[in-house]
């Protein structure tokens, strides 16, 4: 199992499509299911950041939309 673990979830995929040994088969689903587990996870981990940054920021997702804001001294140029 230990070599399935530096695949990609495409060769894990094209390695279930060709297996015929059911056990080396469930192997190879369990460790495409870890896979895609662990990048879900990473995803959601990314966009929690970005959300949290943007936050930070003031920043909402309406607000990155609008074009920028007055200066705060009257007569400076945008």
């Amino acid at each position: 199992m230990s070599d399935l673990k530096d695949k990609t979830w495409l060769e894990l995929c094209e390695a279930a499509s060709r297996e015929e040994d059911p056990e080396r088969l469930l192997e190879l689903v369990t460790a495409l299911n870890d896979l895609l587990e662990q990048l879900e996870f990473e995803e959601k981990a990314k966009q929690c950041a970005y959300a949290i940054a943007w936050g930070a920021h003031g920043f909402t997702s309406s607000s990155a939309a609008i074009a920028p804001q007055k200066p705060d001294r009257v007569g400076l140029p945008l």
